[in-house]
């Protein structure tokens, strides 16, 4: 197949997205569109555009680890992703690619990010050249560990993804410098229309900025946002209203509809919607106290313009965080609780020391002198990484919520909305939906008291003590999402797991109702002793004295799935999988 993208993962490990041209011993039409291979030990990528043929073992994209979580079938389905996989052999490049311009922009755009992350890799100081690549060309692969769950952990990991917050930053960097260059020059500010043509150059650099990140959806949206905001500065229009943000949110649906259940969409056309009502409130109240006042002194002037400075900035980090807390919660099952304190810490060195110098770098890579502004960059990308690890080390900064039920997410955008647009009785209104909304969800959210792996591999349970988990085998990623989707802030690799002896595995959950998980099948005289028995096989026999009975064929119907106790005392099971048989990317359609 043809090589769509390649990226490093880390030492000696890349993950590729190949469009697929023939796959052996298996019919054209029944070969997956794309597949997305992982190669470990690998010492050179091919590049976009490369014909290749590989060796790999192809499977099924996963769907959910847990029922409601993310699906990634879906999310593969629509980006024509039909299999998922590792390869076994590196790559073997058959046709190099086409390097003209005629016969792939994307592809060549593709190779210069590529080219242009492993530059900043090398160029950026120490332990900087992954986030700058990540900031400047969207390559997120290479960042540690430790690194994202702290900046996830103080509410800053929106930093490491390209969206509204960068791409303003960007343009608005860009508009800045030509608007102050150009009216620096003698005449050029009274002839000409200084501000629109700013705003001409930035919509440029925004253009090359989208390709050069990747185009994702985030991007897209951010873009589109922009342009929308820079346009409105040429025809003389307000840049930022609620139909400007409308009509972004349109425009993503058209091209993607699929974005709209993504947590990047809700969340931040929810912190734009939130932060334009809010603004609009405090510049009609400042118009407002300003009438009848006397010209301020330029020592007041300064004074005032710091403390709106402050302000501005305290403003935004929380109007933005209330807005997108809920979504936060009902996505990732957690909460930071510092996010506040850190935002305002950590956004002014990024908006300052981090941005500013990735546009200097991107315009200073055709010249070789990136190194310069890069030791700027590094600079505040040392400080924002150290003050997300100072944060995020403080007790309880990490709150763990459980999940909100779909109906209460529902009715409080419904409220949400109307406070945004509406004015008088209709805004109260939406206050009164959003505070009916939260207080309900306590109540229409049921507990599970035990939860079953979609390879019935892994068992869990909610016990006094929390949730427990046992199987075959441990699988930190299963246990993570277990956790983060009951509110339990616990870090999974702390979390006991009790490997089966004897191929049994055994939990009471604190309802009083047993688990078991059975690698062999229970000999004829041997009874099950459990409420649930999950039977990793197909049994000539059911289990007499459980409740419920799961073999493989009933885990393959359900897929992940959370045990519920009924009001009468008995068992229920909502899978994964439940709903999902008619949709085009379930395996069981």
């Amino acid at each position: 197949g043809t090589v769509l993208s390649a990226h490093w993962r880390g030492p000696r490990e890349a993950r590729l997205v190949i469009a697929v041209h023939v796959v052996e011993g298996v019919a054209s039409d029944e070969r997956p569109v794309r597949v997305r291979l992982t190669r470990r030990g690998i010492d050179a990528l091919p590049q976009a555009g490369d014909v290749i043929t590989i060796r790999a073992m192809l499977l099924p994209p996963p769907d959910a680890a847990i029922p409601g979580g993310f699906d990634f079938r879906r999310s593969a389905y629509l980006d024509r992703i039909g299999a998922v996989g590792y390869a076994l052999a590196n790559p073997i490049v058959v046709q190099p690619a086409d390097q003209s311009l005629d016969r792939g922009i994307r592809d060549m755009l593709e190779r210069l990010r590529v080219a242009i992350a492993e530059d900043l890799r090398v160029a950026a100081p120490a332990g900087t050249g992954d986030i700058s690549a990540a900031l400047i060309v969207g390559l997120r692969d290479g960042i540690d560990d430790t690194v994202t769950q702290n900046l996830r952990d103080t509410g800053l990991a929106h930093i490491l993804a390209i969206s509204g917050l960068h791409m303003a930053l960007f343009a608005g960097t860009l508009f800045a410098l030509v608007r102050v260059g150009l009216a620096a020059v003698p005449g050029v500010g009274v002839r000409w229309p200084v501000k629109k043509l700013a705003a001409s150059i930035a919509l440029v650099g925004a253009v090359a900025y989208l390709g050069l990140s990747g185009a994702g959806i985030a991007t897209q949206r951010a873009f589109i946002m922009a342009t929308i905001m820079l346009v409105a500065v040429l025809i003389e229009r307000p840049a930022l209203t609620m139909r400007n943000v409308a009509v972004a949110a349109m425009i993503v649906m058209i091209l993607s509809p699929g974005a709209v259940l993504s947590a990047s969409f809700q969340m931040s056309f929810a912190a734009v919607a939130a932060l334009i009502a809010a603004y609009r409130e405090v510049q009609a109240r400042a118009l407002h106290g300003e009438r009848g006042r006397r010209a301020p002194s330029p020592a007041l002037l300064m004074g005032r313009a710091a403390w709106r400075y402050v302000f501005a900035l305290s403003l935004t980090s929380l109007v933005a965080g209330l807005a997108t807390s809920l979504f936060a919660v009902y996505h990732f099952g957690r909460f930071p609780a510092y996010q506040l304190i850190a935002n305002l810490v950590a956004m002014p060195v990024f908006g300052t020391l981090v941005m500013p110098p990735a546009v200097a770098t991107l315009l200073c890579l055709p010249l070789g002198l990136e190194a310069i502004p890069l030791k700027v960059m590094g600079l505040g990308i040392d400080l924002v990484t150290g003050i997300a690890a100072a944060i995020a080390a403080w007790p309880g900064a990490r709150i763990g919520l459980s999940d909100i039920a779909m109906p209460i997410m529902v009715g409080v955008s419904l409220g949400a909305w109307l406070w945004f647009i509406g004015q008088g009785v209709i805004r109260f209104a939406g206050i009164a939906i959003v505070s009916i909304g939260l207080v309900l969800s306590p109540v229409l959210n049921a507990s599970p008291i035990g939860f079953i792996d979609r390879e019935a591999g892994l068992i869990a349970a909610d016990t006094e003590t929390g949730w427990s988990f046992a199987g075959v085998r441990r699988s930190g990623f299963v246990i993570e999402a277990v956790l983060r989707s009951r509110g339990d802030a616990r870090d999974p690799g702390d979390i006991a797991f009790d490997r089966c002896k004897d191929s049994v595995c055994t939990l009471d959950t604190v309802s009083g109702h047993s688990i078991g998980l059975f690698d062999a099948m229970p000999e004829p005289d041997q009874a099950c002793h459990v409420d649930v028995a999950v039977l990793r096989g197909r049994p000539n026999r059911p289990c007499p004295d459980a409740i419920l009975v799961l073999d493989w064929d009933d885990i393959d119907r359900h897929g992940a799935s959370y045990i519920y106790e009924t009001a009468n005392g008995g068992l229920m099971l909502r899978g994964a999988r439940d709903r999902q048989s008619t949709r085009p990317w379930s395996l069981q359609r």
